[in-house]
């Protein structure tokens, strides 16, 4: 291993720091929360894909549902103190973005508040709020819900909905190919029993202890090669939503956080069979465990493909399992060269902007991982 060519990177497994801080614990306790969120399939089986990019993310403040939720409705989660949240979403079809009229679409986002009357009071503003965006809102009753809000415009094929429970908030965003308000509630009213029913088993973790909270389940974090070597990757999630109103126009990339098994089959894309059972993120890599070493061999035979707009380039030297590949189409310069790594129970995946520089990210990463392998 002493002849790699690792550039810059740093080979020593890192420490994560202790000292409590209350932002990054919000995005610890958020990721948590993926675990309490729903698969939209349990609502609607024929919503079982995920949008190219991702389809889930930790909501660690108000801001972060920019793109997702209307501006009235993040002054709502502010004046209401929220303290964590997560967001997933699925479609009946494959691939692409999600957009409204051509197909399903099911947006479910949870949110956790101080207590039950301001989960109560922040349910029944940010319904009056995003309803008062347009004058066309109408009100829409949710099957079996009776304390749920919801409205809709008759022109327009989306319903919002909200609904509390204990300290927490459910909000849906519900997309059809019309304006068939019946059965955009119907699914709203499936949506909401089946997160009512999972949040019952989540245990949130006491608001004064969500400081404290430490992000490196398992040591994934300090497995993982990170862009800025030497330096812990500190939870943080980098938002890019663009849209002042409700939508489906939101991407947010977690960074030093570790998924667990629910919130890796949320991110999608589905459907699959193999599961990771962790996923680990720092800046542009990303790193994966699986029950065994032979799931994790067989995702990474299925999954490493050269597809139509990509070309395989030379992987380096001295590191078995290493392929890596070039994104002939990207138009993002920062992601133009990906490389693959299967260790044992682990798969690896780093991006760069330059081909030299993703050999001895990943040569980084195998390295690590053999240092430090369980």
């Amino acid at each position: 291993m002493t002849g790699l060519d690792i550039g810059y990177y740093a080979i020593e497994p890192l420490t994560e720091p202790t000292e409590p801080d209350e932002a990054r614990g919000r995005v610890v306790e958020s990721v948590r929360m993926g675990e309490a969120t729903i698969d939209p399939a349990a609502a609607d089986p024929a919503l079982a894909f995920g949008p190219t990019g991702g389809g889930a993310q930790p909501i660690s403040a108000p801001s972060k549902t920019r793109g997702m939720l209307s501006t009235p409705v993040r002054d709502v989660l502010t004046k209401r103190g929220m303290l964590a949240g997560f967001s997933t979403v699925a479609m009946d079809s494959k691939g692409g973005a999600p957009v409204v009229g051509t197909g399903r679409l099911l947006t479910v986002i949870l949110l956790r508040f101080p207590d039950s009357d301001a989960a109560r009071q922040a349910a029944d503003e940010m319904d009056a709020a995003d309803a008062g965006v347009s004058t066309e809102n109408a009100a829409v009753p949710i099957p079996g819900h009776p304390e749920a809000h919801a409205h809709w415009r008759p022109t327009v094929p989306t319903l919002a909905a909200t609904m509390a429970q204990d300290s927490f908030v459910i909000s849906l965003l519900v997309g059809h190919t019309g304006t068939d308000v019946n059965a955009m509630a119907a699914l709203a009213g499936r949506a909401f029993e089946a997160q009512r029913t999972r949040l019952a088993d989540f245990r949130p973790t006491p608001a004064g202890d969500i400081a404290a909270l430490r992000a490196d389940r398992d040591r994934m974090l300090s497995r993982l090669v990170a862009d800025d070597p030497g330096n812990w990757p500190m939870p943080a999630v980098l938002q890019s939503g663009i849209g002042e109103n409700a939508g489906w126009e939101s991407v947010g990339q977690p960074n030093g956080v570790v998924y667990g098994p629910h919130a890796v089959q949320l991110r999608g894309p589905r459907p699959g069979t193999d599961r990771a059972e962790a996923m680990a993120f720092a800046g542009s890599s990303s790193l994966f465990r699986y029950a065994t070493a032979t799931v994790a061999r067989r995702t990474y035979v299925e999954n490493f493909r050269i597809d139509e707009g990509f070309q395989e380039v030379a992987a380096p030297q001295g590191v078995p399992e290493a392929k890596c590949i070039r994104n002939l189409a990207s138009v993002d310069t920062s992601n133009n060269y990906s490389c693959w790594l299967l260790a044992g129970k682990y798969l690896a995946l780093v991006h760069s902007r330059d081909e030299s520089n993703a050999r001895q990210k990943i040569a980084a990463q195998f390295v690590l991982l053999q240092r430090d392998p369980e």
